[in-house]
């Protein structure tokens, strides 16, 4: 099976948590027999410059990411994509590309992201938050989430037009959460059931030493 992952890193220079999952899922796969290629763009793209200004207007709506995305698929033609993380310079606009072309999606979840801007459900003070969840995405501005007013109405802008677009929800065949705990949030923010799976996250084989004092 052609796989193609779709990934914005956060960095490519100190990969996150959600780099090494990806690549340890795309890696499982290798193993079992299945092609894989990368899509991806890096958020070490936008460090200077004018990029915090790019990435506000990319957040919400990136066509150049579209159109590269249709080369792709139409050259690499995948029996399948599996997409991590859209933001800052994918956004949701590569979902239309793939669903013109009628290839299932897979979209893997390590956070709230796509209910709360920050992703985390945590405000500025550390708190548990909810509040932007039912579309209400107002109160990552308010309460300056990402401690920037630009970045935090970024984030919020982002999120509103995926939602109000129904880009993701109708773009994307099965979300891939962690727990029993978020397919549940999952399901009271209008996900449906049958396209959620769980598949907790993956590290790589670590030999752990234990010093006896």
């Amino acid at each position: 099976m052609k796989v193609l992952f779709i990934h914005n890193s956060y960095s490519d220079k100190t990969p996150s948590g959600e780099e090494h999952a990806s690549r340890e899922l795309a890696t499982l796969l290798e193993e079992h027999g299945h092609e894989i290629r990368w899509f991806k763009r890096s958020s070490d793209e936008i460090r200077s410059g004018f990029g915090p200004l790019k990435s506000f207007f990319t957040g919400i709506y990136n066509p150049s990411s579209a159109r590269k995305l249709a080369k792709v698929l139409d050259e690499y033609k995948p029996d399948i994509v599996q997409v991590q993380n859209l933001y800052p310079l994918l956004s949701s606009s590569i979902f239309r590309p793939i669903k013109k072309r009628g290839i299932p999606v897979a979209m893997r979840c390590p956070n709230y992201r796509l209910f709360c801007p920050a992703g985390l459900c945590l405000n500025a003070k550390g708190k548990v938050c909810e509040k932007c969840f039912g579309g209400k995405e107002w109160h990552c501005i308010t309460s300056n989430c990402e401690q920037s007013i630009l970045k935090s109405t970024g984030y919020a802008l982002r999120n509103a037009y995926s939602r109000a677009s129904h880009n993701i929800i109708n773009g994307v065949d099965r979300y891939i959460v962690q727990s029993e705990f978020q397919k549940q949030k999952f399901i009271e923010q209008g996900i449906p059931s049958e396209k959620l799976v769980i598949l907790p996250g993956i590290c790589p084989e670590i030999i752990v030493t234990k010093r006896y004092l």
